[in-house]
């Protein structure tokens, strides 16, 4: 069987996307030194506009857990920890904050570690988009 150019072209792009693991969705993942209760909304958001945050999700975190966040239309895409173990962060997503991540098309993934101690709790980020 003798294959077009146009079908040599894109069986070799989908054996491309099929050995990098190339995807398009972003990706937020969510450490923590012990096991903790987080509540969380997935975010959106256009460089000047408002940010359109989802309802509220809650799941309980043993070490780590990766949340895909579709940038979708939108040029910022992220997850912002409300609450930890019950307590509210204050985070947002306008503002750099420590429970808070942003990522765009160039920064795809990005980081939120949770440190719990006996009397206090404590998130920082690494990677995503710088706000």
């Amino acid at each position: 069987m003798k294959l077009k150019k146009q079908d040599t072209v894109l069986l070799v792009s989908l054996m491309f996307i099929s050995v990098t693991g190339i995807t398009y969705a972003n990706e937020v993942e969510i450490t923590t030194n012990k096991p903790v209760d987080i509540t969380y909304q997935v975010a959106h958001k256009n460089q000047d506009g408002q940010p359109i945050l989802s309802e509220k999700h809650s799941m309980h975190l043993d070490m780590n857990a990766k949340l895909p966040v579709e940038l979708e239309s939108y040029t910022l895409a992220g997850v912002v920890l409300t609450a930890v173990n019950g307590h509210e962060t204050g985070a947002t997503f306008t503002k750099a904050e420590e429970c808070s991540m942003v990522t765009d098309k160039t920064n795809t993934t990005g980081k939120i570690t949770i440190t719990v101690s006996e009397h206090k709790l404590a998130c920082s980020v690494s990677g995503g988009h710088n706000r």
